[in-house]
């Protein structure tokens, strides 16, 4: 979250996350609740899949090739294999596509 030339740091982040979801949850059944809990997780996961794809692009249009070791995309997280040499078969062959 960005606000002026300064980030966010972590906490705030999660106290501000906190508070929208007692504001958006305030009226709601826990039915309602729980589904608006599976759009929001599913709206972060998209939202990384497409930060990780992005950052492929990047490394293609560079010609690097080149992994950058961040995990900045992903809030910290390791993300999924990008290269298909990252996949390996319980062999150690990469599979077939």
């Amino acid at each position: 979250m960005v606000r002026g030339d300064c980030v966010a740091n972590g906490a705030e982040i999660a106290v501000s996350v906190t508070a929208a979801a007692v504001a958006l949850s305030h009226g709601l059944s826990a039915d309602e609740t729980a589904l608006l809990g599976a759009v929001f997780t599913q709206l972060g996961d998209t939202l990384t899949t497409i930060s990780v794809a992005k950052s492929n692009q990047v490394n293609e249009n560079t010609g690097t090739g080149e992994k950058t070791g961040s995990n900045e995309n992903t809030g910290g997280l390791p993300s999924a294999p990008t290269e298909s040499a990252d996949i390996v078969g319980d062999d150690g062959n990469r599979p077939v596509v």
